[in-house]
């Protein structure tokens, strides 16, 4: 009986962990920076942030949670990288980047470039290449 109950309190335990490590992404805020160059509206890099935007979010959930994309387009073009924490789940990372991208958004609207870090994901965005 006391080695039943021995399993029991072990399942009960690794079941605990599991479902308390499958929550919601932490999108607390860590840092953001903004460039102060402004791009227009509707331009063409307006555009082509939205396509490495795209990218970002469709590819890197399932590019190892560390993903790189440019736009397609020769002018004014843009460059992008996204990472998330590899202990969450690949819908959880693509809701923390779309996280991300409210806060640039909300507080780096038409910047040239932007990058914000949450505490489960970073994305960033540029008009050069980079790495990180």
């Amino acid at each position: 009986m006391a080695t039943f109950q021995r399993i029991a309190t072990i399942a009960s335990a690794i079941f605990f962990t599991f479902h308390v490590a499958r929550g919601k992404p932490d999108t607390t805020l860590v840092a953001k920076v903004c460039n102060g160059a402004k791009y227009s509206p509707w331009s063409t890099y307006d555009y082509n942030i939205g396509q490495v935007l795209d990218c970002l979010f469709d590819f890197t959930a399932d590019s190892g949670f560390n993903k790189y994309c440019q736009s397609t387009g020769d002018d004014n073009k843009c460059y992008g990288h996204a990472a998330c924490n590899g202990a969450i789940s690949h819908s959880d990372c693509t809701t923390c980047l779309r996280e991300a991208w409210k806060y640039i958004f909300d507080g780096c609207i038409y910047s040239i470039g932007a990058q914000v870090q949450l505490k489960d994901c970073r994305i960033r965005y540029e008009q050069y290449p980079f790495t990180e």
